[in-house]
């Protein structure tokens, strides 16, 4: 005869397996943390390799063709047009079984995050995010394009990439001064965006090496 016992043991100690492992939304949890930060990552990366292509054609910055130099930037930019959107609704899954369970950090321990208190503001702060991406990209488009134009000895208004730039700068700055999260990555970021405008707006019809200053900061 079977130990109807033993049987309870067995559908408890199943149970409590169930338990310890997590479900498929819960290993959604942290997944729109790591898309943005790797949307960061890479913007950085991306804007540092450009910076490094630039300063191997000092000799020749004249000769230069702008678009090649600033193609690290552009590749950044593609990859965060993918990564921020999917930051948006990569833990949908870890949002629902929330709802489902009714309590703002579901799954196994209390290591998960909340869904209230940090995966639904990141979620927010991506949607800003995209916008202020696609500000700094046209203002990066059109600084190119007006770099482009000096070498071929082109009028270009130099009016539009500074203001769009600009404004980017000092959304950066506010962030960071107002969301804790992130606060010295986003004040730094855009005091140097900020200075480097400064920079080349004061070294504008000087020699390419006073311009590759612009850079520094």
């Amino acid at each position: 005869m079977t130990d109807l016992g033993d049987d309870h043991l067995e559908a408890r100690g199943g149970n409590a397996r169930e338990l310890l492992i997590p479900s498929r939304g819960e290993w959604t949890a942290t997944l729109t943390h790591y898309c943005c930060h790797a949307a960061r990552v890479v913007l950085l990366l991306s804007h540092g390799l450009s910076v490094i292509v630039t300063s191997t054609s000092l000799k020749h910055l004249e000769e230069a063709h702008w678009w090649v130099l600033f193609s690290p930037v552009w590749v950044g930019y593609a990859l965060c047009a993918v990564l921020v959107p999917a930051s948006c609704c990569a833990s949908l899954p870890y949002l629902q079984l929330c709802w489902l369970e009714r309590n703002p950090r579901a799954g196994v321990g209390d290591n998960n995050p909340s869904a209230l208190t940090e995966i639904i503001p990141e979620i927010l702060l991506s949607v800003f995010g995209f916008f202020f991406l696609l500000l700094t990209f046209i203002g990066e488009f059109k600084l190119c394009g007006y770099l482009n134009a000096a070498r071929l000895s082109k009028a270009y208004s130099l009016a539009a990439p500074a203001w769009l730039l600009c404004i980017s700068a000092l959304l950066a700055i506010c962030q960071g001064i107002l969301f804790t999260h992130n606060s010295p990555l986003f004040i730094f970021g855009g005091s140097g965006l900020f200075l480097t405008m400064v920079i080349f707006a004061a070294t504008r019809g000087g020699s390419a090496e006073s311009q590759a200053l612009a850079i520094v900061p």
